[in-house]
């Protein structure tokens, strides 16, 4: 079990040394695993760490502007919180993230002429914007 929660699909190797199955669902955070056979129960030590999904990037408004940056834009996803944001590896700045983590805005670098990544990094992992933004 993983806090209380049954694992599935468990299957114990042939000489009952070792195990193996599926996680329940769980909230982040450590879990404390525990495995019972007829002999008992023990806890496995350290537990399991549920960790929150990465981002996604659903949009990316506007998704062109000037070289000398300044532009406001908006990123709408997922999983956004604690995010920053880089154009072509230069960082955004004035990034505010919505309450739920469902958009974030700020404000566009300066960059060079042309489609250049976009990338949004949080503690949980990165996204791309899907077609980049322009810069002319």
């Amino acid at each position: 079990t993983f806090n209380g929660v049954a694992a599935t699909s468990i299957v114990v190797n042939g000489a009952g040394t070792s195990l193996t199955g599926t996680t329940p669902a769980g909230t982040a955070g450590n879990a404390t695993v525990a495995v019972t056979t007829p002999g008992g129960t023990t806890t496995v030590p350290g537990g399991y760490t549920y960790a929150l999904p990465g981002p996604t990037i659903t949009f990316l408004s506007p998704n062109a502007g000037p070289t000398s940056g300044g532009t406001a834009f908006t990123i709408g996803g997922t999983n956004l919180t604690g995010a920053s944001v880089t154009f072509n590896g230069v960082a955004a700045t004035s990034i505010v993230v919505n309450g739920d983590g469902l958009s974030l805005t700020g404000i566009t670098p300066p960059g060079p002429a042309g489609n250049m990544p976009v990338v949004v990094t949080t503690p949980n992992g990165s996204a791309a914007a899907p077609s980049g933004y322009t810069y002319s």
